[in-house]
């Protein structure tokens, strides 16, 4: 699959309550394409949910510097 597909089955997945299916996937998203700040910003928010505050706070630092706007 591609950054971007990674990326909605993350989405759709931290949807469907399924969060750590939703991390792996947004994991993926960010090592295929590690410039995507939208992979990161759903990777940051979704290790927030997961209580993981320090790693998700790294990922959203992450989206913020490539561009992505203020989480």
């Amino acid at each position: 699959m591609t950054a971007e597909e990674w990326y909605n089955k993350g989405v759709t997945l931290v949807r469907a309550g399924k969060l750590q299916e939703a991390l792996e996937a947004h994991d993926k998203a960010t090592k295929l394409n590690p410039q995507y700040a939208g992979a990161w910003c759903g990777k940051g928010a979704t290790l927030v949910s997961l209580g993981r505050y320090q790693e998700g706070r790294e990922a959203q630092a992450k989206a913020a510097e490539l561009g992505a706007g203020l989480l």
